[in-house]
Order: C-alpha cells, then sequence, then structure tokens
C-alpha cells in the first residue's frame, strides 16, 4: 500500500513538473482560478522530491509560512490544479477551484 502512494506521489510530480515547464499557460490560468489561502499546513512540502521538504518545519509537518528558504516556484505553484493536491491532504487543503457546468 505504501509503494503505490508513492508512486502516485511520483507521478503528481513529474505531472506538476511538466506543466510548469511546458504548459506555464495552463499553471497561469488555474492559478487565476484558485481560490482559497494557505492554510499553512505544509503540504507544499509534502513533495517526493526532498528538496522541498525544507518547507516543513521541525515537527515534519507545519509550513515555515513562506520564508526565503522554502519560497520556491513549486511551493508558490502548489497545487496547480485538484489533481495536484498530495495525497491524504485533499481533507485539509484550504484551495479549491469552482466545479465547470
Amino acid at each position: 500500500m505504501k509503494i503505490r502512494r508513492e508512486l502516485k506521489n511520483i507521478k503528481r510530480e513529474l505531472r506538476a513538473r511538466y506543466l510548469m515547464y511546458f504548459r506555464p499557460k495552463y499553471v497561469r490560468e488555474q492559478l487565476t482560478k484558485r481560490k482559497g489561502v494557505c492554510g499553512g499546513h505544509g503540504c507544499c512540502g509534502l513533495s517526493f522530491f526532498s528538496k522541498y521538504r525544507k518547507c516543513l518545519g521541525p515537527d515534519g509537518k507545519t509550513c515555515l509560512k513562506w520564508n526565503e528558504k522554502c519560497f520556491s516556484e513549486r511551493c508558490r505553484n502548489y497545487p496547480i490544479d485538484e489533481k495536484d493536491k498530495a495525497i491524504g491532504t485533499e481533507s485539509y487543503c484550504n484551495f479549491y477551484w469552482d466545479k465547470q457546468k
């Protein structure tokens, strides 16, 4: 079960990287549609790639409130869309998008 979850996280991260580098227009559009504010839960630091784990505080769960160390492009853009939310954070992530009719 844990391996499946990690594979999903890898897929999610690769998708986000692809969108940021090859589809920046889509990313900008989604960010303008995104509603809500960061709740400081550290969701952006739950990346598979460890270099973004520096966004997390000493307890490994709370965000360091966007200080200079963790203000990376990936963290700023997290989540790009609903599919980009880290597995297990859907219930408490404050960002959302209106459903298309």
